[in-house]
């Protein structure tokens, strides 16, 4: 399923401050997941180039979602090593990027590719 927010404005309204600390505080596996899973679609989209406006749509809505939630990830003292973990990967063996590392150099590119077209 794919969820479009069609403006900025839209997660913050559909996506409260009190729904994001109640997840963190009691299901904190799922704000974790949604951090990966978000992380990766923006990662792969970034590595297809953003050629459709299906991939474009969704880079725009990992962005403000990331926007979102980040912030409250970060209010908690317990996250503070969160985006220096690796993704989960399906290989145990396989040395894994940081999250963090995974989002910045992803965040570089789209940025890059952006000054590119302009």
């Amino acid at each position: 399923m794919t969820i479009f927010f069609h403006h900025y404005l839209d997660v913050f309204a559909l996506v409260t401050s009190a729904e994001i600390r109640k997840v963190r505080q009691e299901q904190p596996e799922n704000l974790a997941t949604l951090c990966y899973k978000a992380t990766e679609r923006l990662v792969k989209a970034v590595d297809n180039s953003c050629r459709t406006a299906t991939e474009q749509q969704a880079v725009l809505n990992c962005v403000r979602l990331l926007t979102r939630i980040i912030p409250y990830i970060f209010e908690d003292s317990e996250w503070k090593d969160f985006f220096w973990s690796a993704l989960p990967s399906s290989n145990e063996r396989d040395e894994s990027t940081p999250l963090a590392q995974s989002l910045l150099n992803a965040i570089c590119v789209c940025l890059k590719k952006l000054e590119l077209a302009y």
